[in-house]
Order: structure tokens, then C-alpha cells, then sequence
């Protein structure tokens, strides 16, 4: 089973065919779609047969639980709370650059991640914006050593390589190596955003998202 840690909320994408012009309305086309790449990856994972778990918070709004709904609708075990407003984020595309305002709500947290959701996994997927912000963050760095003893790879991945190796916390990151050299092995793939921990005996797949 695949476990998911991360965000679960809303991407708007805004199409701009032309600059936009300050104090003046512009015509663009635009989509709502789910956001959070743990989510997608989840999402993706039950798509091609799995049975994988999602571990997030979203807004206890309509739209949070209309994400959790869709979620699990597609086979994902959905384990999270339900407090505050669901994050968004706005993405625009266009004259050759992509631009994101993000606003992580809800998927701030949650404070605490259970030990019991690691029951039966074999692999996890923790979104690097885990790492970015309290409490989610802490809650992250906590159960690391709970997944070091039970020795289950671990992939971390970002779409943009190098912000995703800046925005690592230090002591995250010296905390990962240090359990690398005690029971597996570090890798860092600044070419492709990766980062993975895992039993020297185990082997371990790269999860490629957007």
C-alpha cells in the first residue's frame, strides 16, 4: 500500500493569453481541479489498481469535504481532519512562464499523524510542502523516526528540484541522513526533485507528479 502525506485543496488555473495590465480587466480561460500533489499521487495510484491512503487536513467547509468525497470515490483511503478553510492555489499560464499564489489553509496541518496510518505500507509519498510550514511540519519531522524503525522507503519529491531542495528544513534533512547512514540509503536527484530513504534491501520507486 502506498501512503500520500500532504495537501488536499483547490487549483485554479488561469490561461493568460496576454500580459495582464493593472486596473484593467482581462479575458482569460480558466478550470477548478483538485490540487495537492500527495493527493494526485494517491489519486493516480488507485487509478492503475492500487489501494493506496491519503493523510491530509482539509477546510471543514463544502469544499473540503466535496475533495474528500471525490477522493475516496476513486479508492483512496482518506485519513484527516476536517478544521479551518480549504487552501487554494492559483495558477496562471502563460507568455512563457507559469506563476502559482498559494494559500495552504487547512492543509497547514494537521498537528499530529497517527502511527496506525503506517499499518500495512509499503511505500510513502510525503508532498515537499510537508516540510514547509508548522504544524504539518513538525508533525512530519515526529513520526520520521517511526518510519525509520519500520523501515519503509520513503520518496519526497517536488516539481521544481532545486526550490524543493532549498525549502527543506535543515534539521529535517540532517535528521533523514542521519537515519539513512543508521538503516538504508539517502539520495538526493537534484535532476529530478527526489529524495528517498529507504532499507538498503528494499527497492524503491521514483513517484513522478506535477
Amino acid at each position: 500500500m502506498l501512503l500520500a502525506i500532504g495537501d488536499l485543496l483547490e487549483e485554479i488555473l488561469i490561461r493568460l493569453d496576454a500580459a495582464p495590465v493593472r486596473g484593467i480587466d482581462s479575458s482569460v480561460r480558466s478550470a477548478r481541479v483538485r490540487g495537492g500533489s500527495a493527493a494526485n499521487v494517491a489519486a493516480i495510484d488507485a487509478e492503475i489498481g492500487g489501494t493506496p491512503r491519503f493523510v491530509g487536513q482539509v477546510g471543514d467547509d463544502a469544499l473540503g469535504h466535496a475533495l474528500v468525497d471525490d477522493l475516496s470515490s476513486r479508492g483512496v483511503d482518506v485519513r484527516g481532519a476536517h478544521l479551518g478553510s480549504t487552501g487554494v492555489i492559483v495558477t496562471t499560464v502563460g507568455q512563457g512562464a507559469r506563476t502559482r499564489l498559494i494559500d495552504r489553509g487547512a492543509s497547514r496541518g494537521p498537528a499530529r499523524l497517527d502511527p496506525g496510518t503506517l499499518d500495512g505500507v509499503a511505500q510513502i509519498y510525503i508532498a515537499a510542502s510537508a516540510f514547509t510550514e508548522d504544524p504539518l511540519a513538525t508533525a512530519v519531522d515526529q513520526i520520521l523516526a517511526e518510519i525509520r524503525d519500520r523501515r519503509i522507503p520513503l520518496v519526497l519529491q517536488h516539481p521544481h528540484p532545486v526550490v524543493h531542495v532549498a525549502q527543506l528544513r535543515t534539521k529535517l534533512l540532517r535528521r533523514l541522513k542521519l537515519q539513512a547512514r543508521r538503516r538504508g540509503l539517502l539520495r538526493v536527484d537534484v535532476d529530478h526533485g527526489l529524495l528517498s530513504l529507504g532499507g538498503a534491501h528494499r527497492n524503491r520507486t521514483a513517484i513522478s507528479s506535477t
